[in-house]
């Protein structure tokens, strides 16, 4: 797709040893949006830009007051944990979580708190009679449901002083140290009924429920000392500044979630600094042309930053041309049991860039020299994907916006949102290989005339053979198994068949504006 050199020059840069540290660095902080610790680690990301990069770099700021809402959005409360400590009493006594030495302990926006009380097991904790002839007035709650779900009903419709969450066993591959992830994200009518909670290991947690269920009293004394107040949201952009300074492509990760939060996304947001690391450096000795168009690298709080960007930067807006969204890329599959897939954009939006990234994705997980740094020696697994939401990319793809966006992610994550996603858990390979996907694909969209046209028609002539051959295939099969009255499944059958061609054409219809010299070739027709 790329001339050699252009491709060798970038995969000689790019380091998964290099991108591996930054997120290494970025996992260090406890990273609740509009907190500290997110802050602090945005001025970390600065400071590594300022260092490697010529890239133009702002900051910017919006207002987290749990009031402010954008269509059906409302944003959430700034938020700042101190202290947070809870101490087994009866029937034994030791130290249950301590904010100071595992931050995601601590239920993210809990609230000022001193008190000494029983506990009292309800269940899943969100209906009405998980309280049925249970006393929870003035004390906490265990639950294995999350905290936003459980606090509103236990702590505010029944009084109870608090919660204390836990992972239900799955009985498949416990982690007894395991603690999940989570936050009460109240709303402004809330805000001041909002009580505390902390999450339990697994195994405290099964533990505290077989003692209340046999009977016995727990007793636990917890200190709290916490803010939840107007606060920040903060986007950090570094751009890459093109010839034509109207058109963009943008490459984000979000840079929230709790210590250690490695892979979920410290991971993403260290690639991404190591792919503008590298795209820098070789602009600047001229390894690489100058970009026809300009790369803007954002690092944002997920969701409630990327909208607050969207709604408020339209004149920049305006520029993006593309999106790729890189959210948890960097975990061993072996220790993980993760894929790393690329999620399309809707098929009420079609693109190139599904399958220029496709493209990167499917080369340099073959690509034979790629163990130079080592990392697992395993195969990298990769998978494209229909369209799927769940990440910033998603508020791209929205009809009311309608940019291009794709969402580079692995799953599953057997560590995905616990105490359990560490740094150790990153692999070199891994990283090395989403940062040059990243990299290489924002190139592609970026040096339009250094790609090769005929390879972009290729691929995506190729995906929509694929999806024909898929709709016939089903159709065969429901049609041999007799799944249906045949008079209906034919008709059925050839509307798919015909959905899938207007969607195939519809790509290549748009190959021809997204790739001027596509319409060039057009117009010599």
């Amino acid at each position: 797709m790329l001339p050699d050199d252009i491709v060798k020059a970038v995969t000689n840069s790019i380091s998964g040893i290099r991108a591996k540290d930054y997120a290494s660095a970025i996992s260090n902080f406890h990273r609740i949006q509009a907190s500290p610790g997110f802050s602090k680690s945005i001025d970390n990301l600065k400071t590594a830009i300022a260092s490697v990069s010529d890239a133009k770099v702002k900051v910017f700021e919006y207002p987290a007051d749990g009031k402010i809402t954008i269509g059906t959005w409302q944003n959430p409360f700034g938020w700042e944990g101190k202290y947070g400590k809870l101490e087994l009493l009866e029937p034994e006594e030791r130290t249950l979580a301590d904010f100071s030495a595992e931050p995601i302990s601590l239920v993210a926006h809990s609230t000022p708190a001193e008190i000494e009380t029983e506990v009292v097991y309800v269940g899943k904790g969100i209906k009405p009679s998980d309280y049925e002839e249970k006393d929870v007035k003035g004390k906490l709650v265990l639950t294995e449901s999350l905290a936003r779900y459980a606090h509103k009903v236990a702590c505010i419709d029944n009084d109870a002083a608090g919660v204390l969450t836990f992972v239900p066993p799955s009985g498949i591959d416990e982690l007894a140290e395991l603690r999940r992830y989570d936050a009460i994200w109240p709303s402004a009518e809330d805000k001041d009924k909002t009580k505390f909670g902390f999450a339990l290991k697994q195994g405290d947690g099964v533990k505290m429920k077989q003692w209340l269920q046999d009977g016995k009293t727990v007793r636990v004394k917890a200190k709290v000392d916490a803010d939840l107040s107007v606060g920040k949201l903060q986007v950090l952009s570094a751009l890459i500044p093109g010839e034509d300074k109207n058109k963009e492509i943008w490459l984000a990760a979000h840079v929230c979630h709790p210590h250690p939060g490695a892979n979920d996304n410290a991971s993403g947001s260290g690639a991404l600094m190591e792919i503008l690391r590298s795209l820098s450096q070789l602009i600047k000795e001229e390894k690489i042309p100058k970009p026809t168009f300009s790369i803007r690298f954002l690092w944002v709080p997920e969701w409630s930053g990327t909208i607050y960007f969207i709604h408020n930067e339209q004149d920049i807006l305006k520029r993006c041309k593309g999106m790729i969204n890189l959210d948890m890329v960097g975990a061993d599959p072996t220790k993980a049991g993760s894929v790393l897939h690329l999620f399309r954009t809707p098929f009420s939006l079609p693109s190139t860039l599904n399958n220029v990234v496709r493209f990167w994705q499917e080369t340099e997980a073959k690509r034979k020299d790629e163990r130079r740094e080592g990392g697992m020696v395993a195969p990298l697994p990769y998978q494209y994907n229909r369209y799927s939401a769940g990440s910033d990319h998603f508020m791209f793809t929205d009809s009311t916006v309608g940019i291009p966006a794709v969402m580079l992610n692995q799953e599953p994550d057997r560590f995905y949102h616990t105490s359990t996603d560490t740094v150790d858990k990153l692999d070199t390979r891994q990283m090395g290989y989403a940062s040059r996907i990243g990299a290489l694909s924002a190139l592609s969209l970026v040096l339009p005339k250094h790609v090769y046209e005929e390879t972009i028609l290729t691929v995506c002539r190729n995906e929509f053979v694929e999806l024909m051959q898929e709709v016939s295939l089903r159709g065969v099969t429901e049609l041999s198994r007799c799944l249906g009255d045949p008079e209906k499944l034919y008709p059925r059958v050839l509307r798919w068949l015909g959905l899938a061609h207007d969607l195939g054409q519809e790509t290549l219809d748009r190959a021809a504006e997204e790739w001027s010299l596509i319409s060039e070739q057009e117009s010599l027709r």
